[in-house]
């Protein structure tokens, strides 16, 4: 009888230790994620989760607490629209996304700061990591610099983060709102 008791407490205990975890759906799998790495006198230090884009258009980003304090984060989400998740996989099916290279060199180099991109796509069953070193879309000479699909793709993250508090790398640019059309992402 206590054997009987002992396993009974132990199956329930056990279903109280996993209740409190976040749990993801077997078929929930991870399309983009994309990652900050801000160093020095950068506006963001340490690092950060731009976006993590799941398969059925859940996203989850990092975002400070309040605009008061740029020390403290906490994981938000937001969500695609079915239609802007059709963009992005068409996006990602395209095959200059799968010719990006492993890693870029700075576009400028810098005294007093970096601000790094990783960018990992998951699609139809490849891994494609990506290391940008002092990524700097806003800058003029961008465009001739980055690949077009690099930009597109980062786009995505960064405007995916829907009313998020601040922005890693873009800045409502033109390249993200007007030849994207991301900018009036809206959950």
């Amino acid at each position: 009888m206590k054997k009987i008791i002992s396993i009974v407490a132990f199956s329930v205990l056990g279903c109280f230790m996993t209740s409190g975890q976040k749990q993801v759906p077997v078929s929930r799998k991870v399309l983009i994620e994309a990652r900050y790495s801000g160093i020095g006198m950068s506006g963001t230090e340490g690092n950060r989760l731009i976006a993590r884009i799941y398969n059925d258009g859940l996203v989850e980003y990092d975002d400070v607490k309040d605009l008061h304090s740029f020390a403290s984060y906490e994981v938000r989400t937001a969500k695609l629209t079915e239609e802007e998740l059709k963009t992005l996989l068409r996006l990602l099916s395209q095959p200059e996304v799968q010719l990006l290279s492993d890693s870029y060199a700075a576009l400028s180099p810098t005294i007093d700061h970096r601000e790094n991109l990783t960018v990992r796509i998951y699609f139809r069953g490849t891994d494609k990591h990506i290391e940008v070193e002092n990524f700097k879309p806003e800058l003029a000479k961008a465009n001739a610099f980055y690949p077009r699909k690099l930009i597109s793709v980062t786009c995505w993250a960064e405007f995916a983060r829907k009313d998020a508090r601040i922005k890693f790398f873009f800045r409502e640019t033109n390249v993200c709102c007007t030849q994207e059309q991301l900018c009036g992402l809206r959950p």
